[in-house]
């Protein structure tokens, strides 16, 4: 437990020195090397994982200045939230739905309803499919990781609201994706084509919709679908469990590893471990969460003595970014594990 709380304040202190580096600007990856941030002002819907990053920081370490720094960056980004694009629903979960939820704030709550009932209203009316966006022209096919980007925001509605038709067009969209998307991804042999794939961390968000569809309904088949993807990745990572970025075009446990997918995975699982009381179910999950985090901490700076970069930075976790070095810091990577140790050290998250 003490290792646990030390790599926690490892990451609180890495967010904390990023938010000196970067200014007004959104972080989007770190040079290995020497932790220098790249930066952006059109962030993608990962924008929202910094500003959750300010407020859990600040709620830990007592900083209400980082908590008005989230609300003040998500009232930036709230016309946002009226597009016909699913991973705002995301965006709007991290940002305004977690501070509403966590600190009663109905401004906040208000921006995220909007954000829900955007993505809600992209459904498909026949199969209840949710694409990445809707705003006239071709409609791209739904992905697997929608099953976190384009439900996550209705479990929060639902509860809020005290509406369970939330739950019913969630469910449409999670079912399309398992009938439709899950048995042909985990047949895929090659995505060489890719430029990174990072295919490992699409199927980690899925993970991560799955498990979060199960905590809200207790339907067995996403815990199910959750798993076959977890036993998926498992089977193609080393003994270290660091899924390689692609496992259709590495061999098992070969190829560079993407941190930022364990991080994912430890995070969701880190919801289900918590639970109260603890279900039966979950049992076999809490059992991988505590190496999984053990090695995921292997790639922490410090990594050894020697090492005199900045402390916090969870390396080989990679960026979508055009250009970014195969084995950089990532802000999805360390906002994952960010997420895991906090919801362990608090018994949950807000929402």
């Amino acid at each position: 437990m003490a290792a646990r709380a030390r790599l926690l304040d490892l990451l609180c202190d890495r967010i904390l020195s990023t938010r000196e580096a970067v200014g007004v600007k959104w972080p989007t990856d770190a040079d290995r090397r020497d932790g220098k941030w790249h930066t952006t002002t059109h962030p993608d819907w990962t924008w929202s994982l910094w500003v959750e990053a300010l407020r859990m920081v600040g709620e830990r370490r007592k900083m209400p200045e980082l908590i008005d720094e989230a609300r003040a960056r998500t009232a930036e980004r709230a016309a946002d939230r009226y597009k016909h694009d699913l991973l705002g629903g995301a965006a709007f979960y991290y940002s305004a739905a977690r501070l509403a939820a966590a600190t009663k704030d109905e401004e906040m709550r208000d921006v995220a309803l909007d954000a829900a009932r955007a993505v809600a209203d992209m459904a498909d009316d026949v199969t209840g499919a949710r694409p990445l966006l809707r705003e006239g022209g071709p409609t791209p096919t739904p992905t697997l990781d929608t099953a976190l980007l384009g439900t996550v925001l209705d479990w929060y509605a639902g509860k809020t609201l005290n509406d369970k038709t939330w739950a019913t067009g969630a469910c449409k969209h999670l079912n399309y994706t398992i009938a439709e998307l899950l048995d042909p991804e985990l047949k895929v042999e090659s995505k060489s084509t890719e430029d990174p794939p990072f295919r490992s961390r699409r199927l980690a968000l899925a993970i991560a919709g799955y498990y979060r569809a199960w905590e809200a309904t207790r339907d067995r088949r996403y815990l199910d679908a959750g798993d076959r993807l977890i036993d998926y990745l498992w089977l193609n990572s080393g003994a270290d469990h660091m899924p390689p970025r692609d496992p259709a075009v590495t061999l098992p446990g070969a190829g560079p590893a993407d941190t930022a997918a364990a991080a994912i995975i430890a995070s969701a699982i880190a919801r289900l471990v918590v639970l109260d009381p603890p279900p039966e179910l979950v049992r076999r999950h809490a059992a991988r969460l505590g190496p999984l985090l053990n090695n995921i901490a292997q790639h922490v700076t410090p990594v050894d003595p020697r090492d005199t970069r900045p402390p916090g930075m969870l390396v080989e976790a990679g960026s979508d970014r055009p250009g970014a070095p195969p084995a950089c810091e990532s802000l999805i990577g360390d906002f994952f594990l960010l997420e895991a140790l906090i919801c362990l050290e608090k018994k949950g998250l807000p929402c």
